[in-house]
């Protein structure tokens, strides 16, 4: 009976919690969102109504960005956007702070035809016999010795993608692998558990067995 119950109240988890979870990170998104335009609003319109307008900050805020939006698509507005970008970046402390926030959101957002993260790649990391997933975000050819084509990888981290490490691997030690950019970060952000089988495509596991080959050839 006892085993019953608890099987009931595990099962009522696993369709409760995600609805729970998921829906206090909306309320908490809409929250913070209300919050940018809604705080400075918010006293006026208590003193007019005699009470506060939820969500009329998170509206006037969509609204904001579509009229920049707008403008920044404009031609006129496109040739000046650039000059108050170059005086806001030298402003006290904004200039270490802006232009790395703003290679994050064209990383997350950028349409154009050249994407920040380029390719998504399987390669050999932290040590022998362990394979990361990351993303091609510039390759070029180092000249030591001889000439040696590298890649510039950027390495997430799990759950959160928006935090994680850049690494110069060889272009020889790198696996390109035929998947959508998104694709491989939902298998990011789930810890795996959304994994696609061309992960495991014959051609993925004749790379590794390669790997690992090589791997026992070089320490024999």
């Amino acid at each position: 009976m006892l085993q019953k119950i608890r099987g009931y109240f595990i099962t009522g988890l696993i369709v409760i919690l995600p609805v729970f979870i998921t829906l206090n990170i909306l309320f908490w998104a809409l929250r913070f969102l209300d919050g940018i335009v809604g705080r400075f609003l918010t006293p006026y319109i208590v003193h007019a109504l005699g009470r506060p307008l939820y969500g009329l900050g998170t509206v006037l805020l969509v609204l904001i960005t579509l009229f920049t939006g707008m403008l920044a698509t404009n031609v006129f507005f496109k040739r000046i956007i650039p000059f108050l970008e170059h005086w806001f970046q030298r402003l006290p402390l904004v200039y270490s702070i802006y232009p790395s926030i703003k290679q994050l959101v064209l990383l997350l957002f950028a349409k154009d035809k050249n994407p920040a993260f380029k390719k998504v790649v399987l390669f050999e990391y932290p040590k022998k016999g362990s394979y990361s997933l990351g993303f091609v975000t510039n390759d070029f050819t180092a000249q030591a010795n001889a000439a040696v084509e590298v890649v510039c990888i950027y390495l997430p981290t799990v759950p959160n993608p928006l935090s994680g490490f850049m690494i110069i691997v060889e272009k020889k030690d790198v696996l390109f692998l035929p998947i959508a950019i998104d694709a491989a970060f939902k298998t990011i952000i789930s810890g795996g558990s959304l994994f696609s089988d061309e992960f495991l495509s014959p051609a993925v596991q004749a790379w590794i067995r390669a790997r690992s080959g090589a791997g026992i050839t070089e320490q024999a």
